[in-house]
């Protein structure tokens, strides 16, 4: 075949060539292209690919014939004067030489090292440069070195002058001089600043997140409400972490970054989401919650949840007369404007008459509200006028019982709050049978 192709070449380069002839062998191969497309379309990755590295693999072989065949390099010849000369030295002759050097060096270590030390003192500049090089002893390797050394070392130590250390690495740039590469004045006045301002202990940061952790969640009814490994009761949070690690911040005036807050959370605190059910909810709270919910889906408000509503009608929620709507500023017409006229529907615990047992009783149930945009926001406003003081009485209630329970002497003084479960019922352990009603 491959023959044939080579005659065929030789048949065409001995044909005279026409225009019409070279139009003809054009569309010839425009035709061969568009059959190669369809078929490489119908290939397969692997085919591809290997037909691929076949044609590379022949295009470098042709280059490779074509390429001009490099004339024989002329050996070097040897110049009386070189930059170098101990470069071209091989392995073997630079060991026989450095034991030359160490025969005639004295036996006595001090004076072999005062031999050496005159020697490199009467080299020039630029070979004494030369030397440190290739010995690995230059003045800015040698400083590079210490301070590698200096910083693996201290890298791991709790003590404080290796706290000292790792505070001034990253400063080193702009305490040293960069004409003789030596520590200025500054260094020694950071030292001594940093040694005499203590760093806040983070143990105490991290006991009172803790304490904070326990103080801020509550008990909810569970069935395994005890934890098996350490026996105290699992309790849950009312509200998110990035709420809770604001709040700590203002009261605790700590300074504790968010993701160290979120480790000091103990194992029996659980997050908002864990609780199965969320029994004893606030009515006023979870229907301004769930208006609120609403709103923001369809509105595209930014409030998060209840508290944040009433912020937006207070001027400030720790004081009294905002919250108690006596002051002139505050009111609930400050609550961000929505479309009145869009249609959405919301949720709201009401009480509506059921059929129970074939009886009718009203009970509180949770039902579906539609209407316009401007119906529930009227009913939030009435909503927000009362929960502003309900808020700021639970808040006060909450810090009054911490202060009597930080307050509280360890002799015979408990506080408690004392609160019945549903389907409450007190009996005896060991109960006689008449004791038991008809």
């Amino acid at each position: 075949m491959a023959r044939y192709r080579e005659r065929k070449k030789a048949e065409e380069a001995e044909k005279k060539t026409t225009r019409g002839g070279i139009l003809a062998h054009e569309a010839q191969k425009e035709k061969w292209r568009e059959e190669y497309k369809k078929r490489a379309s119908a290939m397969s990755h692997q085919k591809r690919t290997a037909i691929n590295a076949k044609r590379r693999q022949k295009y470098a072989e042709q280059k490779a014939l074509e390429a001009p065949v490099p004339a024989p390099a002329a050996e070097p010849v040897p110049t009386a004067v070189t930059d170098h000369p101990q470069d071209e030295h091989s392995a073997t002759a630079k060991r026989k030489a450095l034991q030359r050097v160490r025969s005639r060096l004295p036996a006595n270590k001090a004076a072999a090292v005062e031999t050496l030390a005159s020697t490199v003192k009467t080299l020039t500049p630029r070979s004494k440069q030369r030397f440190f090089e290739k010995a690995g002893l230059g003045e800015e390797a040698a400083i590079g070195r210490s301070v590698l050394q200096s910083l693996q070392h201290c890298k791991n130590k709790s003590s404080a002058s290796a706290s000292i250390r790792r505070s001034l690495f990253p400063h080193l740039k702009s305490l040293t001089n960069s004409k003789k590469g030596k520590l200025t004045r500054t260094c020694p006045k950071t030292i001594r600043r940093l040694q005499e301002k203590p760093k806040k202990s983070r143990p105490q940061s991290i006991i009172l997140a803790q304490d904070f952790f326990r103080q801020q969640a509550v008990i909810l009814p569970h069935k395994k409400s005890v934890s098996k490994k350490t026996g105290e009761i699992n309790t849950f949070l009312q509200q998110t972490l990035l709420q809770l690690h604001c709040e700590f911040i203002k009261q605790k005036n700590a300074s504790l970054s968010f993701s160290c807050f979120a480790k000091c959370r103990p194992v029996t605190v659980r997050l908002l989401n864990s609780a199965t059910f969320n029994m004893c909810l606030c009515e006023y709270c979870t229907n301004v919650w769930l208006k609120v919910t609403a709103l923001n889906k369809s509105q595209s408000l930014a409030i998060r949840g209840e508290v944040e509503a009433v912020k937006t009608t207070v001027c400030n929620l720790e004081s009294k007369v905002c919250t108690h709507r006596q002051c002139s500023k505050c009111a609930v017409d400050n609550f961000p404007a929505t479309d009145p006229d869009k249609q959405m529907s919301w949720h709201r615990w009401e009480m509506k008459d059921v059929v129970f047992k074939d009886k009718q009783i009203k009970r509180k149930v949770l039902a579906t509200k539609t209407g316009a945009a401007a119906d529930l926001v009227c009913e939030l406003k009435r909503e927000l006028t009362f929960l502003s003081e309900h808020l700021f009485r639970a808040r006060f209630q909450h810090a009054r019982f911490l202060q009597c329970k930080e307050s509280a002497s360890n002799d015979g003084v408990a506080v408690m709050v004392l609160d019945f479960a549903e389907n409450f019922a007190c009996i005896y352990q060991n109960e006689v049978q008449s004791a038991r009603p008809p």
